[in-house]
């Protein structure tokens, strides 16, 4: 009795491991093959990712790059979300340099939960890869003549934590025309509170505004997998776990 007892109980500590490395494929480096993610040139891109991930695509690769104007420098092409094993992963692809292009710069990105709960990704500069709790921001008209949250101000906000964060070239085509630039974070859902258990919204653009990319997130969105092994797991982590009061930290 106690080794069939035994065994029910290994066998419940390996599922417990499987189904939680389950949603640990994500390596933030750029590489969107874990998400099912194939970017290359025009038409010939596999914007599709695995199910689970919420995701908005709109790859345009000419002058025109809908809603905007001025070419794959200034395209924002996909836009992806999932959340796995207490973390939440985001990935954009944007034809824009980290460096920017003629005097424009990259945006940051702008969580939208409602009024008193957004939230804000540096993603340029020595504080890339930071997120910052309702802080100010720089608006400037978009395609449509609507204006849209471009980057941070400087002051000081709400430091919620720093992120894993990369923005690399990573897929390169014939002629920087084909180039995607790929934008990958992940964060602990905790950074977010409980403001990303409502609905909202994820957007990016560039500090000109000529293409914005948004995701929109229902209730109830991206349910963690494997609920019942993360619980079990959660009941071991209980003991240890802590509160610390975040500070306002300089932008």
């Amino acid at each position: 009795m106690k080794k069939a007892a035994a065994i029910i109980i290994m066998c419940g500590m390996f599922f417990m491991a499987s189904q939680a490395n389950a949603g640990i494929g994500m390596v933030v480096n750029g590489d969107l093959s874990d998400w099912g993610v194939t970017p290359g040139a025009y038409g010939a891109s596999d914007w599709i990712p695995d199910s689970g991930i919420a995701y908005y695509q709109e790859d345009q690769n000419t002058y025109k790059v809908g809603p905007g104007y001025g070419g794959q420098k200034f395209d924002a092409e996909a836009i992806y979300g999932t959340r796995a094993n207490g973390f939440m992963y985001l990935a954009i692809v944007t034809g824009h340099p980290v460096t920017g292009w003629a005097g424009q710069k990259p945006g940051d990105v702008f969580f939208n939960f409602g009024a008193g709960r957004q939230y804000g990704l540096k993603t340029t500069g020595v504080n890339a890869g930071r997120l910052y709790r309702n802080p100010g921001w720089n608006m400037s008209p978009y395609w449509g003549s609507l204006n849209s949250e471009t980057t941070m101000k400087d002051g000081v906000w709400e430091y919620m934590g720093l992120t894993t964060f990369v923005y690399l070239n990573s897929y390169v085509g014939p002629g920087d025309s084909n180039d995607h630039w790929v934008m990958e974070m992940e964060a602990p859902n905790s950074f977010f509170g409980d403001d990303w258990d409502e609905s909202g919204t994820i957007h990016w653009t560039q500090t000109c505004g000529n293409d914005a990319i948004d995701l929109n997130i229902p209730v109830g969105h991206t349910p963690e997998p494997a609920t019942m092994s993360l619980l079990g797991l959660g009941l071991f982590g209980l003991c240890g776990f802590k509160f610390r009061k975040r500070k306002g930290v300089n932008i």
